[in-house]
């Protein structure tokens, strides 16, 4: 399966361990504004919480105010090998041949105390290079927009604001935002790309939904229109995208609102096409501050009951009931 096959349907998740069941070594980390929980240890721990560290800090530093956390911290799994997922996500497993991720995300809402709570975990394979984890980088900055808009975005700017963020490139307080994947480009030159009337329109993420080479095609092409409207000429590095986006909360209709910033889509169909075929594509470069690297973490091993408690309740939480 592609790797943009992200909504991760809550009704395929098994449960791996149930309450009161034992389990091994658990280490437990928390950052400023995460609770990161390994079977390989504190450094693992420890580098995951720093990931989402870092996109949450980009996210924020570029996109200006905006709220950056929910009622309660984003519960990481951060898991050693394939086999520490598997048992995690059985239903991954399940079918020969399905989709094996290096990570996902859950948002789930229940109720408790007579109030409704909302709970967010991720699931990152620790074992694979940070690009494997994108995925729920992805569905992390999904999250972010969640909690900041209060009209829903349009599918391929939802999509495409994830695709941007969601992959970051950290160097100790360097960060890049933006930048290609190489295999978009090989991809959407290869492959006819949406007509934009289409892509805009109401039906695109449900046909995406149903046919997984026109989801490719659509997620892709999401990320690099949502990137032309930032660097593109005259966007102004995303000014004409916040007006844009200042057009939906207000109630316009997001397609003629696009077509009001940004011009007629036959145009911007055309410019799309020769924004592809630059020899290279811009990307931000963002330099988080100094407290970044002086973050705080506090560390302690999770005993076998603990631990039993809590993977229990990360499948409580997001496995419907039947």
């Amino acid at each position: 399966m592609p790797r943009f096959v992200i909504l991760l349907l809550l009704a395929g998740v098994a449960p791996g361990a149930q309450a009161g069941e034992k389990a091994g070594a658990w280490t437990e980390v928390s950052s400023p504004h995460f609770v990161a929980i390994s079977d390989g240890g504190e450094p693992m721990a420890r580098k995951a919480a720093t990931e989402f560290e870092t996109v949450r800090a980009a996210f924020g530093q570029r996109v200006g105010k905006m709220r950056l956390d929910a009622e309660a911290p984003t519960i990481i799994f951060a898991l050693k090998s394939e086999s520490s997922m598997k048992k995690l996500l059985p239903a991954f497993w399940a079918k020969r041949g399905g989709m094996r991720p290096g990570g996902a995300f859950f948002h789930a809402r229940r109720e408790a105390s007579g109030r409704m709570e909302e709970k967010t975990y991720a699931v990152v394979r620790m074992d694979l290079d940070e690009y494997s984890r994108h995925t729920a980088f992805h569905e992390y900055v999904h999250e972010l927009t969640r909690l900041n808009y209060k009209r829903p975005l349009p599918a391929w700017l939802n999509e495409g604001i994830a695709e941007f963020y969601g992959n970051c490139e950290a160097s100790g307080l360097d960060v890049t935002v933006g930048r290609a994947d190489p295999d978009t480009g090989f991809y959407l030159r290869r492959h006819a790309m949406i007509p934009l009337p289409e892509l805009l329109g109401p039906d695109a993420m449900a046909k995406a939904y149903a046919n997984a080479i026109y989801a490719q095609t659509f997620y892709n092409q999401s990320w690099l229109l949502t990137h032309y409207i930032i660097f593109g000429k005259g966007m102004g590095s995303g000014e004409r995208l916040n007006q844009y986006v200042d057009l939906i909360e207000s109630g316009d209709d997001p397609m003629e609102g696009f077509v009001r910033i940004f011009g007629d889509l036959r145009t911007v169909q055309n410019e799309l096409f020769a924004y592809l075929e630059q020899k290279s594509l811009p990307a931000f470069k963002i330099r988080l501050p100094a407290s970044f690297a002086q973050m705080q973490f506090a560390s302690r091993p999770l005993s076998p009951e603990e631990a039993g408690a809590t993977l229990a309740e990360f499948h409580r939480v997001v496995t419907p009931k039947e």
